[in-house]
């Protein structure tokens, strides 16, 4: 085995001595370092590699928390705006004389407008002439404008006749003198016997659309609220589950009317629920023990609400791991049936997240992990050690106690060489503050686990943390378990 130090020292020798007549190889201990794993792991370290784990500021540390994806969900109100405006106002009858006459046609209960523009509809106005002579009739819609236009419409009709005109409602403005009625003129032609002669009129609206209205509609639900988010966990957080107990953990409610108007109509989001679901099992969000939380009232633009330990189970239910979170609940617009001012480009917003800072109670908790040594080409000539160990350095953060086992494999995943160490836990010293305690451990390594090392690919780290579920702590994103390990290898150098 010929190594460039040899060679190097075989220089120097050569240079300072005389070289006896029996000469022999020289031989000497060479003693290496080769590198295995430099690993840290903390409590949040499965939350920190995810979307969900965000490092905040709180004073001079930097904690750790969770946060779920947004449950995010929106609806236009447009179910507010249809059809409100349907109705039939039917069979009116009137005396015909020469001059004009204003017919008020009450709208539908509940209903008031201000001023209105209408997106789509239709009106449809039948005139029957139910005299013997002939009539000349022109009718205006006095409270409905068109590109700055009456709406209006004159014929001839001839006895017992009838005569139907209609009109597309779309861009059509309504500004009626009264708010629950609208109004047209009727100015007739004719020799007639305003004791005997007579007409009527019916007037239907159908499939309308308000594109803006100031006034008055009746209480209407809008498209239900059903909304599910996915938490895509990593598989290893599962061990999480039902083993650790959080303090401090929030929902965010929120919920808000997007409006370019003041005066917007009240919003009461009711039979609302939360459901976080792994697997088959489920656990419902409880507001004061009550899986239906309370209503929801948007009267002023936009609306939050924080759910904590004091009114809610959130940290339960955070606790759970919900790989899926489903929110569902009722939309009543103009619940009191009041004026307001809106339009179709107005939309409601509802949303939440649940955010938990890093401060739970552990009872026992696993860390599995399975890494690439960094032995690399040195394995070749481990054959040739006289002797080796393994030497790691743990470094516990943590206030909690550990049973760690360290594991090196073969490509086949047969163990090499297996070691368990019981770590000490950390001291704590305040609310953000531990003391970490070392630990360093060896194992002697024989010819054969050489040979096996030298096949080897992997180190499996195996932790098994245990604390007191009393004890809540607040772990800081520098918190963890450093581990270094090292193989400590000798050498005998001779020169064939």
């Amino acid at each position: 085995m010929k190594r460039i130090y040899f060679i190097l020292l075989a220089i120097v020798a050569y240079a300072c001595v005389e070289i006896p007549s029996d000469l022999s190889a020289p031989e000497w201990d060479v003693n290496l370092n080769i590198p295995i794993t430099d690993r840290f792991y903390n409590i949040d370290s499965l939350l920190k590699d995810s979307e969900y784990g965000r490092p905040e500021q709180v004073g001079n540390y930097i904690i750790y928390s969770f946060y779920s994806d947004t449950m995010f969900y929106q609806t236009g109100i447009s179910g507010l705006l249809e059809d409100k405006l349907d109705f039939q106002f039917s069979d009116y009858t009137f005396p015909l004389a020469e001059g004009e006459i204003t017919i008020d046609i009450p709208l539908p209960d509940s209903v008031s407008i201000e001023k209105a523009t209408f997106l789509s509809g239709l009106t449809n106005l039948i005139i029957h002439n139910l005299s013997n002579k002939d009539l000349k009739y022109d009718i205006q819609f006095l409270d409905f404008t068109k590109s700055s236009e009456k709406i209006s419409t004159k014929n001839s009709l001839s006895p017992k006749n009838t005569d139907d005109f209609s009109f597309d409602l779309s861009n059509v403005e309504v500004d009626p003198k009264q708010n629950n009625s609208i109004s047209i003129s009727v100015k007739v032609e004719g020799q007639f016997d305003s004791t005997l002669d007579s007409a009527k009129i019916t007037l239907k609206m159908q499939h309308t659309v308000l594109k803006y209205l100031r006034g008055k509609l009746p209480p209407t639900y809008v498209e239900n609220i059903s909304e599910t988010v996915s938490i895509d966990f990593d598989e290893a957080i599962d061990d999480f589950r039902n083993k650790i107990t959080l303090d401090g953990a929030e929902l965010v409610l929120n919920a808000n009317y997007h409006s370019q108007y003041q005066d917007i109509p009240e919003v009461q989001i009711s039979s609302l629920e939360l459901l976080g679901s792994y697997n088959q099992e489920t656990l419902s969000f409880q507001e004061n023990g009550n899986t239906i939380l309370e209503d929801i009232i948007i009267d002023d633009v936009s609306y939050t609400k924080t759910f904590t330990s004091d009114n809610s189970n959130v940290n339960e239910f955070l606790a759970f791991l919900p790989k899926e979170l489903s929110l569902s609940g009722n939309c009543l617009v103009n619940p009191q049936n009041k004026v307001f001012e809106a339009s179709i480009y107005d939309s409601i917003e509802v949303s939440s997240y649940i955010r938990s800072p890093l401060r739970v109670s552990i009872d026992t908790l696993s860390i599995k992990d399975t890494i690439e040594h960094n032995i690399g080409d040195e394995k070749n000539n481990l054959e040739d050690a006289i002797h080796a160990v393994i030497i790691s350095r743990i470094t516990n953060g943590l206030p909690l106690s550990v049973h760690a086992n360290i594991t090196i494999v073969d490509n086949n995943y047969k163990h090499v060489v297996s070691k368990n160490i019981t770590l000490d836990k950390a001291d704590i010293i305040s609310d953000y503050e531990f003391a970490p305690k070392l630990t360093e451990t060896e194992i002697e390594l024989d010819s054969l686990d050489l040979i096996n090392i030298s096949k080897s690919f992997y180190v499996i780290y195996e932790l098994k943390l245990l604390g007191d579920k009393s004890q809540f702590v607040t772990y800081k994103a520098s918190d963890g378990i450093d581990i270094k390990s090292y193989l400590n290898v000798d050498y005998r150098i001779k020169e064939d």
